[in-house]
């Protein structure tokens, strides 16, 4: 599987070759919505790859919108390594056009999905 890694604070793109696989039991996947205002300059702060179905896999959190959303909410809507973005704004489907949207739009609002919500655990943040 051909997958691309992203940098989402600094925007590099490099590629590589990772196995994935995403199994799902639709019976336990949270998703949530993350809003973001991104002021001038500004870096979302996350690490993602390029999954075949079109989504992006947060691969890491650093500083940035993100890790600022992350302090500031609740568990269930913090957003964690393993997570995937399926939609920003009213682009979804192609990671492609997931990614231009996080570059080219001042107003985010992202849908994460999170496979097995209770596996990961969450650090409260003080």
């Amino acid at each position: 599987v051909r997958v691309a890694f992203f940098n989402l604070g600094t925007l590099e793109v490099s590629r590589d070759t990772l196995q994935t696989g995403v199994s799902e039991d639709s019976t336990n996947v949270d998703e949530f919505y993350v809003f973001l205002e991104k002021g001038r300059g500004a870096k979302l702060g996350l690490d993602v790859a390029a999954l075949p179905d079109g989504s992006l896999q947060v691969t890491a959190v650093g500083r940035g919108l993100v890790q600022e959303w992350n302090h500031l909410s609740s568990c269930t809507s913090s957003v964690r390594v393993g997570d995937r973005m399926m939609q920003v704004n009213s682009a979804f489907g192609n990671s492609d056009s997931l990614l231009e949207e996080c570059r080219k739009k001042s107003s985010l609002m992202i849908r994460f999905r999170r496979a097995n919500p209770d596996s990961t655990p969450c650090t409260i943040h003080q």
